[in-house]
């Protein structure tokens, strides 16, 4: 909803959609890569935690 006016529930591939997701959470312009990278290194932290607490 933030780079296309649409309800999703992925982010958008690498390029400009990524880059304006990541500008409308705060990251620097052109920074998209850099936000999926810590998108992806916290979820995979918080799933660990949710199987360490809840098991598999």
């Amino acid at each position: 909803m933030l780079a296309r006016g649409k309800p999703t529930d992925q982010l958008p591939g690498p390029g400009r959609l990524l880059n304006t997701v990541a500008a409308a959470a705060g990251w620097p312009d052109n920074d998209g890569g850099e936000f999926l990278d810590n998108y992806l290194r916290v979820t995979r932290r918080a799933k660990a935690v949710v199987q360490r607490v809840f098991g598999e």
